[in-house]
């Protein structure tokens, strides 16, 4: 017997079968999630990759990295929390030209949108 849930915003309808099968909506951006989204290397080769990139402008420059793994692995929504401006922003345009994609995050072996925030 199938089984129907509804949220407010838009409608987005779960339909479990006898089998379990499940839909997750793909608009909504996820905090918990069952897999992580992941740089092809890790974090750490993703981290170097911005280090190698700004060079000695980030050394000693303590800022925080926040942003929207998409279910195709680019990312959106860049935010960079550091307390200088003119950095922060140098930083986002410098990321955004990073062309290698994430492995998205997973529900229920789909696909989904996910935050990941990055400490410097």
């Amino acid at each position: 017997m199938p089984v129907f849930h509804y949220q407010k915003e838009h409608i987005t309808i779960r339909v479990q079968n006898m089998f379990g099968e499940k839909k997750v909506d793909s608009k909504n951006v996820f905090s918990i999630v069952d897999q992580s989204a992941e740089f092809f290397g890790g974090t750490g080769k993703f981290k170097s990759k911005i280090k190698n990139e700004l060079g000695n402008e980030i050394e000693n420059y303590l800022f925080e990295l926040n942003f929207i793994v998409e279910i195709d692995g680019s990312l959106s929504d860049i935010k960079i929390v550091g307390n200088n401006d003119e950095k922060n922003e140098h930083i986002k345009k410098t990321i955004f030209n990073i062309k290698e994609k994430w492995n998205p995050a997973k529900i229920e072996g789909q696909n989904v949108r996910s935050y990941f925030r990055i400490n410097f």
